[in-house]
């Protein structure tokens, strides 16, 4: 019985610390976005010349500023949405929308980063898709933390692709496939994790928190959904997402 008690106890006080975390990272992001959002304002607005005539180099460097910002903007936005999860606040809206118009107007918010990453991406999409049922801004931001890992992670010169299939007595199917540096097997549980950074050298070249892929994970669980990775170092990797059949 004493042995219960401590476990039961133990439980409690690890559930607790768990809530603590979630509403104090909740709050502290609420925090840093509205300082952050002046600063990316006031750097696009210097940068434009309203505030009267700058250089080519004073620019350039007024650009950086404001994509560091809209970069750690995406990174708060992350760290928000998993401490929602966390705290169980976090609510899906769904209706039913295009799945190919989603997935062209992602693309769009790609296409120079891929440029100068070198990296081509295509994709396939079959005629007649019928519409998903899911949340829409959801879907998208699943789509854009899979492209983003996959241009991260992908040498010049090399490929990503989205396929979207509907295999038969199965949902959607979405697939992200790059011919980049890939993962190891053991080391997808990691990249699942929270907070999750797999082989020190590689998580230090390449910028990230360690939150895209478990959000996605997250994601999917909450439309009752599966996200799966295959990954070959030196070959590639492919992240599918899979909605269930009642989600069409």
């Amino acid at each position: 019985n004493s042995s219960r008690d401590n476990l039961s106890s133990a439980l409690k006080m690890a559930k607790t610390a768990n809530e603590s975390k979630s509403k104090f990272l909740m709050n502290m992001s609420h925090e840093l976005r509205t300082p952050l959002n002046a600063i990316i304002g006031f750097s696009q607005t210097l940068a434009l010349g309203y505030s009267g005539t700058i250089n080519d180099n004073q620019r350039e460097r007024l650009l950086d500023i404001r994509n560091a910002g809209e970069h750690l903007n995406s990174m708060i936005s992350d760290i928000l949405d998993l401490s929602r999860i966390e705290a169980q606040q976090y609510e899906i809206n769904t209706s039913e929308f295009d799945v190919h118009e989603v997935i062209e107007n992602s693309v769009r918010l790609f296409i120079e980063s891929s440029k100068e990453a070198g990296v081509n991406i295509s994709v396939n999409v079959p005629p007649r898709l019928p519409a998903l049922t899911a949340d829409e801004r959801i879907f998208k931001q699943i789509l854009i933390n899979l492209l983003s890992n996959s241009i991260k992670f992908t040498d010049t010169g090399g490929q990503v692709t989205i396929n979207v299939s509907q295999p038969k007595n199965s949902g959607l199917q979405l697939e992200v496939r790059d011919t980049g540096i890939g993962i190891k097997s053991s080391d997808i549980s990691t990249a699942l994790t929270t907070f999750g950074q797999i082989d020190g050298t590689l998580s230090r070249k390449h910028k990230g928190t360690g939150l895209g892929l478990p959000l996605v994970n997250s994601f999917m669980e909450m439309h009752g959904g599966k996200f799966e990775i295959e990954s070959e170092i030196g070959i590639g990797t492919v992240a599918r997402i899979i909605f269930p059949p009642a989600a069409l």
